[in-house]
């Protein structure tokens, strides 16, 4: 039997009409490395990309995986000299060690995938959605 103090929570959510939310350690660390990385992202900065990234790591923005650190970080280093990001999310979701951010940028929308574990990425896909062009 819970206690009344325990189901607070819970009586809480019912009245709000939301799902209660309960500490997930595996959930947070994901969150605090993507968004970590994110913001390095936005910042421009490559040199980052060891700090945020398993050795064994592997990318998928296009049709070729980039793999391990030197590929990854090559990769970064192209995005970053074509553009400067500056990104806004729309969707922001974490749950265990998968993290998936929708955002906007400018008329183009995309959205990336990360897995992360032990604190690095071990895995990312994006996307890109560009506006249909006459």
């Amino acid at each position: 039997m819970r206690s009344a103090t325990a189901s607070i929570p819970l009586l809480l959510a019912a009245v709000l009409g939301a799902k209660p939310v309960f500490a997930d350690p595996q959930s947070d660390e994901t969150e605090r490395v993507v968004m970590r990385h994110l913001a390095a992202s936005e910042a421009g900065d490559a040199s980052v990309v060891p700090r945020d990234y398993a050795a064994d790591a592997v990318l998928i923005f296009g049709s070729e995986p980039a793999k391990g650190l030197a590929a990854i970080t090559k990769e970064f280093e192209n995005l970053y000299a074509r553009t400067r990001l500056k990104l806004t999310y729309t969707r922001k979701v974490f749950t265990g060690n998968v993290g998936y951010v929708v955002w906007t940028m400018n008329d183009i929308r995309g959205s990336d995938t990360f897995f992360v574990r032990d604190g690095k990425i071990v895995a990312q896909t994006s996307i890109v959605f560009a506006p249909a062009r006459d």
